[in-house]
């Protein structure tokens, strides 16, 4: 069972890699604000390869964002992976919800830029690869 938990959670994360490509690409074409799209599902695509990781070694998947990241981190210490990990789930709710920071209203679409799509989608290739590798 947890070999296919497994499986599942890796086939996720290609598929928000896919769905990242598919937003830059858009974005890129028609010159539209969705570069904060693209850091939300590359983000997704970090915390899915993780979960499969979590799943194939046996273990409780946290449902918190930051819980499955933690536990990825005390039982694999991956440093490039653990440092692309933080710092995109920092960022991960920043592409999702609307604030009010200091008075002012912070939207998703004014926050992150084509250079912020693109390295999010690089890292999230680089995670996904590298977990993969190690699921064999």
């Amino acid at each position: 069972m947890r070999d296919k938990q497994a499986r599942a959670y890796l086939k996720e994360s290609k598929l928000s890699i896919e769905s990242a490509k598919a937003s830059l690409e858009r974005a890129e074409e028609k010159d539209k604000d969705l570069w904060h799209s693209v850091v939300k599902s590359s983000y997704d695509a970090m915390e899915q390869a993780v979960s499969a990781m979590l799943a194939d070694r046996g273990l409780e998947i946290p449902k918190s964002h930051p819980g499955k990241v933690e536990k990825f981190v005390n039982k694999f210490g991956e440093s490039k992976i653990t440092e692309k990990l933080y710092k995109w789930l920092g960022k991960r709710s920043k592409s999702q919800y609307v604030d009010i920071q200091r008075g002012q209203i912070v939207v998703p679409h004014e926050i992150f830029d084509k250079i912020d799509a693109e390295e999010s989608l690089e890292d999230a290739k680089f995670v996904v690869e590298s977990i993969e590798e190690k699921l064999g």
